[in-house]
């Protein structure tokens, strides 16, 4: 009798343990949290800037002298865009030796405010200033090594003058700028760009690769240095590249 009681008391047991496993709420896992590898946080879209200052010329499709010439170029400075429309554009020749005519430049001419100028031979290069900002974009018609321009630019100012033994702080910063450059290849451009305040002008330079270096001062440095192509022609040639960009 009593291996008869022990025998109900394991059976029913294990009865009561096998209702409590179905009867409990299975028991739910966590998946674990895995990060791919080509998983990536999403960021904010990438803000582009232009740098200030710059300069930003708009390329037409008038070729002149195989220069795709611009329509207009584009000064931003301390936040502040200035519009330059294009006034003309030469090319600038120089006699090698007496002899041979080379091509050196193409030269284009913008101003801010071209109906300011005074397209006349005596007038044009105090006018300058009247109309706003203006520049100069020169385009190499070949390979030129920067001492060969400024030494040309200097034949210029000397017969404008000026005394290049004893050149202003801001020209002799601009000469040792375009010296620095060891060769001008065919094709490349540089730009001078100058705005004026009261009696002080700034010069935009605008490198080959589209850097800028500015020179701030009296603004008698900026008509020195537009004397080069506005002032008293160096030559015949120079005489002759005025004369297209005034007309």
């Amino acid at each position: 009798m009593k291996k008869m009681n022990l025998l109900v008391l394991i059976l029913l047991q294990f009865s009561f343990h096998a209702y409590a496993r179905k009867a409990a709420p299975p028991v739910e896992k966590t998946p674990s949290t895995t990060i791919s590898s080509d998983k990536t946080e999403a960021t904010p879209a990438a803000q582009i800037s232009v740098a200030d200052p710059s300069i930003t010329d708009k390329v037409s499709e008038i070729t002149f002298e195989d220069v795709h010439i611009s329509s207009y170029s584009s000064l931003l400075s301390q936040g502040k865009t200035t519009d330059l429309k294009m006034v003309n554009h030469g090319i600038r020749k120089k006699k090698v030796f007496g002899l041979a005519t080379v091509k050196v430049y193409v030269v284009e001419f913008f101003a801010a405010d071209p109906s300011k100028l005074d397209k006349t031979e005596d007038g044009i290069l105090n006018s300058l200033k009247k109309a706003g900002a203006v520049e100069l974009k020169l385009t190499m018609s070949r390979d030129l090594a920067g001492t060969k321009i400024t030494s040309s630019f200097k034949e210029a100012l000397e017969h404008n003058g000026l005394d290049i033994n004893n050149l202003s702080k801001e020209m002799s910063e601009l000469m040792t700028e375009l010296s620095s450059v060891k060769e001008f290849e065919k094709g490349q451009s540089f730009s001078l760009l100058a705005t004026w305040k009261d009696t002080t002008a700034t010069l935009f330079i605008k490198r080959a690769d589209g850097s800028i270096k500015t020179i701030t001062g009296n603004e008698v440095f900026a008509t020195d240095l537009f004397a080069i192509w506005f002032g008293k022609p160096a030559d015949d040639k120079l005489a002759e590249l005025k004369k297209s960009l005034i007309k």
